[in-house]
C-alpha cells in the first residue's frame, strides 16, 4: 500500500488517535504482518520515493486513517475490521488528507460504531 503525500515529515507532540484496516485475526491487509494489541512496534525508517507528479509516495511504515469513516470505508469492501491506534508522542510520521504513514503504532482495541 503506498500514500501519496505532499507534506514535509512531522513529529507527533502528542498521543495521535488513528485507525487502522486489519483482517479479524489483526493480520495487516497488504504485508501481511501479525499485529497484537498494546505492543509499541519498534521504529521502521520511513523512505520516500519521488514519482512523477509534485508528490511523493511512501511504501514502508504502519499506514492507518485519520478518521473512523476513512477506514470503515474499506472495511465494507474487504471484509476487515477496524482497530483504534496510537501513533506514540515522539513518532515520525507523514499524512495526507486521509492517511497517516508513521514509524511507530500501537493498537489498542477493536472499534464499534456507536464509540465513534
Amino acid at each position: 500500500m503506498g500514500i501519496n503525500l505532499k507534506s514535509n515529515v512531522l513529529i507527533a507532540r502528542k498521543d495521535i488517535i488513528c485507525y487502522k484496516n486489519v483482517y479479524s485475526d489483526l493480520m495487516s491487509q497488504y504485508q501481511e504482518f501479525q499485529y497484537e494489541y498494546n505492543i509499541k512496534y519498534p521504529k521502521i525508517k520511513l523512505f520516500k520515493i519521488e514519482n512523477f507528479t509534485a508528490l511523493f509516495d511512501i511504501y514502508e511504515g504502519y499506514h492507518s486513517y485519520i478518521k473512523y469513516n476513512y477506514a470503515e470505508y474499506l472495511c465494507i469492501h474487504n471484509n476487515l475490521i477496524i482497530i483504534k491506534c496510537i501513533i506514540p508522542k515522539g513518532s515520525r510520521y507523514y499524512m495526507n488528507t486521509y492517511e497517516y504513514v508513521s514509524n511507530q503504532i500501537i493498537l489498542i482495541e477493536p472499534c464499534q460504531e456507536e464509540n465513534m
